[in-house]
């Protein structure tokens, strides 16, 4: 899984986490307004034994234990991560695309979206299984948007690159619990 990811070298932080989380279900948090009730579908039937990973914004409203946090706009963490140690445990892990003095940075696939690119990281990772929540490639609008706001995650999604990682990459891994991304990837 590694060499169809990562194309450059890895930092000896980065390295130290490849495989780590073998035999372990990622929960990745994403910023749709589905986000909570995807969670609630998912985690309160028989999954019990998961580990989570926010992506951008998202981890600061996370009140359990936060495991990895992702983000291509690492810039953000330092705003994000004062908020949410305001209100709860930082996260163990940092993860970002580029230098950040905070992150532990990963060489994986930029194009698309910070979800797209902590799925990557995930995988290298080790994670027997990623289950996107709040991913729904739907212009439904952000979790903490106002009802009758939308967003643009349809055209920012880009399915055609979903559907080229899951027929050539994720090997079955990638899951989502709603949304086009469900109809993608197909369901946990």
């Amino acid at each position: 899984m590694r060499e169809k990811i990562i194309s450059a070298q890895l930092s000896h932080e980065a390295e130290a986490l490849v495989d780590k989380y073998r035999e372990r279900i990622c929960i990745l948090l994403a910023g749709g307004r589905s986000v909570w009730q995807d969670f609630k579908d998912f985690a309160c039937g028989w999954h019990s034994d998961f580990d989570i990973m926010c992506v951008n914004d998202v981890g600061m409203f996370w009140p359990n234990h936060l495991e990895h946090w992702f983000s291509l706009h690492g810039d953000q963490f330092s705003g994000w991560c004062a908020v949410r140690e305001f209100h709860y445990k930082p996260a163990k892990y940092l993860h970002a695309c580029a230098p950040n003095n905070r992150a532990v940075v990963w060489p994986v696939p930029q194009g698309g979206t910070s979800t797209m690119s902590a799925v990557y990281t995930a995988l290298v990772m080790g994670y027997k299984q990623v289950v996107l929540c709040g991913a729904p490639f739907s212009d439904d609008g952000h979790f903490f948007d106002p009802l009758d706001r939308t967003s643009n995650f349809k055209h920012e999604a880009l399915p055609e690159r979903w559907i080229r990682a899951r027929d050539t990459i994720f090997e079955g891994k990638v899951k989502s619990m709603s949304g086009l991304s469900r109809e993608i990837l197909g369901a946990p």
